[in-house]
């Protein structure tokens, strides 16, 4: 964050560059589907009129899965993940028309997740540690969205993405809305 902070007053100056901000539903998949609300944050920069490059901040949010055993009801135990990555990506561009334009994404993250085991987690908490499972993961994402210039300065986005597989197994995808501001 310090370092996107100092580049700030930089990327101000950088033609067709864009800051992007977004908030969507996050689904975690795997046997059952879990949905979560997302965040994201991201910078990009045009190569030339049909590609952009785009790093960016994910936040997939908490998602709760519930499980059980035998003679134990499925209320009794859950485990919560929390997964965050940072991804780069190249997004091809298709105009549509003046103010709209088709897009396809294409690239890599790193993913960040933990997964909590309750009752276990409470269990050995109040033994003094806390039972989280953190694993990291560098997986291809694929995406596809369309854009809608408001003003020179000022664009939205509806964008799905898939994620891959984050650190526990499950499929991470997010549908998500974005406002762009333009440089």
């Amino acid at each position: 964050l310090l370092g996107a902070v100092l580049l700030i007053p930089a990327i101000g100056h950088a033609e067709g560059s864009y800051v992007k901000l977004g908030v969507g539903q996050a689904r975690y998949s795997d046997g059952d589907s879990v949905r979560a609300t997302g965040y994201y944050l991201a910078y990009g920069s045009k190569i030339d009129p049909s590609l952009d490059m785009e790093v960016g901040f994910v936040d997939f949010g908490r998602a709760k899965v519930p499980f059980g055993y035998e003679d134990l009801s499925p209320a009794d135990y859950s485990v919560r993940y929390k997964t965050q990555s940072i991804y780069l990506a190249g997004i091809g561009n298709v105009p549509v028309s003046t103010v709209v334009t088709l897009q396809g994404k294409l690239g890599l993250a790193y993913h960040r997740s933990s997964a909590i085991k309750y009752p276990d987690a409470i269990i050995s908490q109040s033994q003094g540690e806390l039972s989280a499972e953190g694993e990291s993961k560098v997986r291809a994402l694929v995406g596809a969205g369309l854009t809608v210039q408001f003003s020179k300065e000022v664009s939205g986005a509806v964008e799905y993405t898939y994620f891959g597989r984050e650190g526990h197994g499950a499929k991470l995808s997010m549908f998500n809305a974005a406002l762009l501001y333009h440089f």
